[in-house]
């Protein structure tokens, strides 16, 4: 599942998105990535099946 972030000037605050990221990921029981801008550049948080959290 990709999810993308209307970005509008303010950024996610990362330590809630990332719960917010894995709990998605629990109940689609697949990887979910959010697409969104993080100090000024495009970025992706993924969640593996595992929990795990990456930025790119």
């Amino acid at each position: 599942m990709i999810l993308e972030h209307d970005f509008d000037g303010r950024e996610l605050e990362l330590e809630f998105a990332k719960d917010a990221i894995k709990y998605i990921a629990s109940l689609w029981g697949e990887e979910v990535k959010i697409q969104t801008k993080l100090n000024g550049q495009n970025k992706v948080l993924c969640c593996n099946q595992a929990k795990e959290i990456t930025i790119s």
